[in-house]
């Protein structure tokens, strides 16, 4: 018995494919510390430059190519004002923030405090991006996220950037009293 499969129905398990492919971002770990707010990326990155530190490697990707990929993506994938993710930041940066993107190096969500210091870590199959927002040595926020094995131009790797930006810079629903419903008086008689 031949089987008929609709070209309609084939190109649909195709797109649908490829767009699991492209979006097969897993965030691992998103940690908010105690001084992180929100409302200070308005504040001290709107309309500005930020400062951003790209460090490790993703199949070989020169350092270049790879903080221009990172940070044309890491553009737009925030909540808040418009800023211009940089390498080479210009007078209108805030000196004491700064982000660091860390692929493929060994696990610390402690990033700001280690300078931008860490050991690459060879990873089978996957690539790893650490994120980390920084007010001088301390860690505002932290981000660990994994998609597989991607270079830049691979929509994985675009995924991979833009979900890491978007958690530094969320709001941190879980420990954000001003988020918090629960606490509300208005109830219905």
């Amino acid at each position: 018995m031949k089987r008929f499969t609709s070209p309609i129905v084939a190109a649909s398990l195709a797109i649908g494919l490829a767009g699991a492919c492209a979006n097969s971002t897993m965030i691992v770990d998103t940690d908010y510390r105690d001084s992180y707010d929100p409302l200070n990326f308005n504040l001290y990155h709107g309309n500005r430059d930020t400062r951003v530190s790209v460090i490790g490697d993703t199949l070989g990707t020169n350092s270049r190519n790879l903080s221009t990929a990172v940070t044309k993506t890491m553009y737009g994938n925030h909540e808040g004002q418009r800023t211009n993710f940089t390498t080479n930041p210009g007078p209108s940066a805030e000196k004491n923030l700064h982000v660091i993107m860390a692929f493929n190096v060994e696990h610390n969500s402690y990033l700001c405090e280690t300078g931008g210091k860490l050991e690459s870590k060879p990873t089978a199959g996957k690539t790893e991006l650490q994120g980390a927002w920084c007010w001088g040595n301390q860690t505002q926020s932290y981000t660990l996220a994994t998609a597989p094995s991607t270079r830049p131009g691979d929509p994985a790797f675009k995924s991979l950037v833009a979900e890491t930006t978007q958690e530094l810079f969320g709001p941190p629903e879980d420990n954000n009293p001003l988020l918090d419903d629960s606490s509300s008086d208005d109830t219905v008689p």
